[in-house]
């Protein structure tokens, strides 16, 4: 089942980690910037140092009033060269390039810097600058630096900064995971609060005391009572028609017993079982939204030892062994007399086909009990199973019966969100399994 609460999790998890991830690409494109202009600045010091210190004398050596300040210039292989031509002669160079020379670029005033291959095979940022001496000719200064100088820097400077980032943004993720589940909050008490009103333990839903839920709340409650009502207009409407119906039913009979021997067993049987049908119907209605209100917890154990007794006596002839397997604190949660007739139908439907004996046991399972009823009867085919539980139906018409027993099991244990399955049984009879709502769990 989907999680409201996982995916607004999951939803604020990846707008945070876009954001991290386009703060630092902005964070590295930023101080990347910064970085390469200090190290572009640093290429035109020493460019300004050599162009004001270099000169050509009459005798047209060149001669250096000053080498540049920076000292990475006097290491050798640093990355950090600078080098002054006169056309493809190198007059001097700086202490760092022992051999080889740098890669000039085309003369122009000052150009930008580009990236070239050093001595060594290293990356370079190569800046030059072309000075006019008159008469002397033009000299072509050439100064680099190793790239690799700006990545460091880069990732020196951003790298606290990214673990900080980092570190925040956990701590923001596990914040707003919090707040995310605290905020739901409300919504799953209200979907409490909803079961409890369901479960008969409530009449209304309590606002929440939010201005986004109270409307929902008061709208779960005018609904509710409003099914209420008209289940009450349903009920009383049915009673009236049943109570119209079994006025003209008494007279029929009372007028067909009257003609004492000639009177018409057809018509016994046809009024019995149209009150047999207007009581199931009945007790329907009666029943219709009650099974979530309902708040009588029903100890199994006694239901079953009253019917058993019941049952004993109604089959003197045949003794029949009726056992019983009723797991301890086995509760029904409803109303008495539904597990009654429940229960009751199954028996006597039990009773009827068993040959000697009818076994019945209750289990406890978490929110729910499992009740298992088989006999070494005849049993049933597999496609006369779903017909068994049709309202009417009657597989034997050798034994006496009018036919809505299990339908009205079935029905109940519908009404009841339970489930009810027929099965054949180990001794080749019939094996009848459902489950009813229960406390436990």
């Amino acid at each position: 089942m989907r999680s409201l609460t996982r995916r607004l999790i999951l939803v604020v998890m990846l707008v945070s980690a876009a954001a991290f991830i386009l703060t630092i690409a902005l964070t590295l494109r930023i101080v990347s910037g910064a970085v390469t202009r200090d190290f572009d600045a640093r290429l035109s010091t020493a460019l300004n140092e050599l162009s004001s210190a270099a000169d050509i004398g009459s005798d047209g050596i060149l001669s250096l009033s000053r080498d540049p300040g920076d000292p990475a210039f006097n290491r050798p292989n640093s990355g950090w060269y600078w080098s002054i031509a006169q056309g493809p002669s190198v007059l001097a160079r700086s202490r760092s390039l022992r051999s080889g020379q740098l890669d000039f670029l085309t003369t122009g005033a000052d150009s930008e810097a580009v990236s070239r291959a050093g001595p060594a095979g290293e990356e370079l940022r190569i800046r030059n600058r072309t000075v006019r001496l008159r008469e002397r000719g033009d000299l072509l200064i050439t100064v680099a630096g190793p790239a690799r100088t700006i990545r460091d820097e880069v990732w020196s400077s951003t790298r606290t900064l990214i673990g900080t980032l980092g570190a925040v943004a956990i701590v923001l993720l596990i914040g707003l995971a919090i707040v995310i589940r605290r905020g739901l909050r409300p919504l799953r008490q209200l979907a409490n609060d909803i079961g409890d009103a369901s479960r008969g333990n409530a009449v209304n839903l309590k606002p929440p005391g939010y201005r986004e839920l109270d409307p929902l709340a008061g709208s779960i409650s005018d609904l509710m009572t409003q099914v209420q009502g008209t289940i009450e207009r349903s009920r009383v409407q049915a009673g009236n028609l049943a109570h119209a119906i079994k006025t003209p039913l008494s007279l029929i009979s009372a007028r067909n017993q009257q003609r004492g021997g000639a009177k018409d067993r057809d018509i016994d049987l046809s009024v019995s079982l149209i009150e047999r049908q207007i009581g199931h119907h009945l007790k329907r209605t009666r029943f219709a939204g009650k099974v979530r209100l309902a708040s009588e917890f029903i100890p199994v154990a006694s239901v079953v030892d009253d019917l058993v007794l019941v049952m004993t006596r109604s089959y003197p002839a045949r003794a029949l062994q009726i056992h019983a397997d009723i797991a301890d604190g086995a509760v029904f949660l409803g109303e008495r007399e539904d597990l009654e007739e429940i229960l009751g139908n199954i028996l006597d439907n039990a009773c009827k086909w068993a040959k000697t004996r009818v076994d019945l046991a209750v289990r406890q399972m978490p929110g729910a009990i499992e009740i298992t009823v088989q006999d070494d009867g005849p049993g049933l085919a597999a496609a006369d199973r779903e017909r068994a539980l049709e309202r009417g139906c009657r597989l034997d018409e050798t034994v006496s019966g009018t036919g809505i027993g299990l339908s009205i099991v079935a029905d109940l244990v519908a009404l009841y969100g339970g489930e009810l399955d027929l099965q054949t049984a180990a001794s080749g009879g019939l094996l009848l399994r459902m489950t009813l709502p229960s406390t436990a769990g």
